[in-house]
């Protein structure tokens, strides 16, 4: 259902929040109207997104089952406006004002999560809790964002600034929906290719290895307001900035990727039980991504804080293309362990 509906995501982000991040944390005078265009496109592109992703599953063949629950979590899509508010706040530097909050959110459906679990619920209420949390966090960004001076989005259809969102935002588009082919494609074809039990242990190994991008991720909204401002303001604290990000992202990532190939049936055989082991030798393999997650997060938000987006499009499209190709090709002779090569 989440692979899925991660291709539709894909459409929705459209880079918006980037490029607001990035306007925002140049002083832009028109940080108001600029927030509201976005926020009203973002919504358009929510109902297109929706009604294309429940025009689609019509023709792929799913069960009726994974029909309902696709047309369950993609109601949480017409709250993804919220990382634009993200982007707000990480552009003032004001990520404790939704960090903190966030966090118990989570923490409370993590606590349902796990009592779900216990209690054997059917997976129809695995897949509405994401979605209800989509809805909580959204409407918590809102109310927290009266705290940033001077912020208060003006709902005015502006042709001009919505015209400069989306030739900035275009490239990242194209990005995101190649990304996500990459990021996913995956799992998708394991689960036509191979079954069900496949998809479930290589998911186990997939989880394991994207957990660590919370790093990545916490480290570039830290930062990127900071690429933004000193491209603006001083060639060299870029420079410098750009450098030692590599060199932190690699002191980080590098042990934990020999680490975790080493030990990999030990991790598995730990957060999953001996019922898991035979996802051992996918995230052996898989790990070993994640050195490029790191260095490729320094990488994009400094292209995207120059303005130079437009030079990111060539590698994802030639990735995922490349992708679909090995992925057909290695899961059918190496199963799970040949997506992770792919």
């Amino acid at each position: 259902v989440f692979a899925y509906l991660s291709f539709v995501q894909a459409l929705l982000s459209f880079g918006i929040d980037t490029i607001i991040n990035r306007e925002t944390a140049k002083k832009a005078t028109n940080q108001n109207l600029l927030v509201g265009n976005a926020i009203m496109l973002n919504v358009f592109l929510s109902i297109i997104a929706v009604v294309m992703s429940w025009a689609a599953v019509q023709f792929i063949g799913y069960s009726g089952e994974i029909k309902l629950l696709i047309y369950i979590a993609s109601l949480g899509i017409f709250f993804s406006f919220g990382s634009i508010y993200v982007a707000v706040f990480r552009a003032h530097l004001k990520v404790n004002l939704y960090a903190i909050p966030e966090v118990i959110i989570r923490f409370v459906f993590l606590g349902i999560m796990i009592l779900l679990i216990i209690l054997r619920f059917p997976v129809f209420y695995f897949v509405l809790l994401p979605t209800l949390l989509t809805i909580s966090n959204t409407l918590m960004y809102i109310f927290f964002s009266k705290k940033i001076d001077g912020f208060k989005p003006q709902y005015h259809i502006d042709y001009t600034v919505l015209k400069f969102i989306l030739s900035c935002s275009l490239p990242l588009f194209i990005m995101s929906v190649f990304i996500a082919v990459n990021h996913r494609i995956d799992q998708i074809l394991i689960f036509n290719i191979l079954d069900s039990k496949s998809l479930g242990l290589y998911s186990a190994a997939v989880n394991l290895t994207e957990a660590w991008n919370i790093i990545p991720v916490a480290f570039s909204a830290s930062v990127f307001p900071l690429f933004s401002s000193y491209f603006s303001e001083s060639k060299d604290k870029f420079t410098r900035l750009y450098t030692k990000s590599f060199q932190y992202m690699s002191i980080i990532i590098i042990p934990i990727a020999f680490g975790t190939a080493l030990l990999s049936k030990r991790v598995i055989d730990l957060i999953y039980g001996d019922a898991f082991l035979d996802a051992s030798g996918a995230l052996s393999v898989l790990i070993w991504s994640e050195i490029f997650s790191f260095l490729g997060s320094v990488y994009g938000i400094a292209i995207i804080a120059a303005g130079l987006q437009k030079k990111l499009i060539f590698f994802p499209i030639m990735g995922g293309m490349l992708n679909v190709l090995l992925n057909l090709i290695l899961i059918p002779r190496y199963g799970i362990v040949g997506a992770a090569v792919a």
